[in-house]
């Protein structure tokens, strides 16, 4: 592999495909063994050392003695932690789940990046939550939401990551749930019965469609139940019809 300055430290995933680089020039190479170089982060200052998860799914990097960063195998940095004391040396546990930092004074500290993890498992589920309030179809997020719970309880945390960004995503782009939509098919005066050949609302009351003259056949606005003529309630929901 070829970089722009001397290499410094070295750390390597233990299946040995995959290598982490840090150079004098305040650089750092996350490569794969063929030395093909998947991606390079160039820091303002020299870092003080790096380290790797056994899977390469994190690379963690002491920046500053007062920083440490994780990136993850994208090269998307995943999150940093700021230490109260010098740290100038650290490591990363072979799981991932955890980085240890030893402080000028003697001491050591266990950071803990499960917690982190936590914390935005449970920021999904919020956003999730106020999808579903939004009146929106959260299945597909709630799958999601289900499969990163269970990789980060397995300690599979770039699987984790990966799939929490689509938990989020399929929130933010979830659609209109089903019984939202029928509820906002809305004919003359708010009251609707929506055709069945041509979907145009209806006012309560017509018997022929007002867009296409085809015969009604009226239905629950609340769960699209046939109502029965005379009722002033859904008898399967109770909506009032």
């Amino acid at each position: 592999t070829e970089t722009t300055g001397k290499v410094l430290e070295a750390c390597v995933s233990n299946n040995g495909d995959y290598i982490g680089y840090m150079t004098d020039d305040s650089r750092i190479y996350f490569v794969v063994k063929n030395s093909r170089v998947i991606w390079e982060y160039h820091f303002n200052r020299q870092p003080l050392w790096i380290d790797m998860a056994s899977t390469a799914d994190f690379l963690v990097v002491g920046e500053t003695p007062r920083k440490v960063s994780v990136f993850t195998k994208s090269g998307r940095r995943a999150w940093s932690f700021e230490l109260p004391d010098g740290s100038p040396v650290g490591r990363m546990a072979r799981s991932g789940g955890h980085v240890l930092v030893g402080s000028r004074k003697g001491s050591a500290t266990m950071l803990g990046i499960e917690a982190f993890l936590g914390k935005l498992l449970r920021q999904s589920q919020r956003q999730v939550e106020r999808a579903r309030g939004e009146g929106l179809d959260t299945n597909e997020a709630d799958q999601l939401l289900y499969a990163a719970k269970r990789a980060l309880d397995d300690g599979s945390h770039q699987e984790f990551l990966e799939t929490i960004g689509k938990a989020n995503a399929a929130a933010q782009e979830a659609p209109l749930a089903r019984n939202q939509e029928k509820k906002s098919v809305t004919g003359v005066g708010g009251d609707s019965n929506a055709c069945g050949s041509c979907g145009t609302g209806n006012p309560s009351g017509f018997q022929f469609c007002g867009g296409c003259g085809q015969k009604l056949s009226f239905s629950c606005a609340g769960c699209g139940t046939p109502a029965q003529p005379g009722f002033k309630f859904c008898g399967n929901c109770g909506h009032t019809l």
